[in-house]
């Protein structure tokens, strides 16, 4: 359900770019989509990180993200080994 919805708002944010408006403030539109859109990318994945991979190396029960978010599998895989990596865990800490 939420890559429908993630597919739809990268379609919508290049269709937006590509369409030609007469709106004077059409580049500060186009800032600010593609702000919100980086930003919600940007949660989605913290969500993904703390409800699933954490979870799930901290031994709590976890639904099935794959499932859930109608991911790829491998994809999903990838993401989780990156997230554990001891390098991405020291950035992490660097940036609180």
């Amino acid at each position: 359900m939420i890559y429908i919805w993630l597919l739809f708002v990268i379609i919508l944010a290049n269709v937006c770019m590509q369409a030609k408006f007469d709106i004077a403030e059409a580049a500060k539109v186009k800032t600010k989509v593609m702000s919100t859109v980086a930003t919600r990318w940007r949660q989605f994945k913290s969500t993904l990180t703390t409800k699933f991979v954490f979870a799930k190396s901290e031994g709590q029960q976890t639904q099935d993200v794959v499932t859930k978010y109608g991911l790829d599998p491998e994809a999903w895989k990838q993401f989780e080994e990156t997230r554990l990596t001891p390098n991405w865990e020291v950035s992490l800490i660097c940036q609180s």
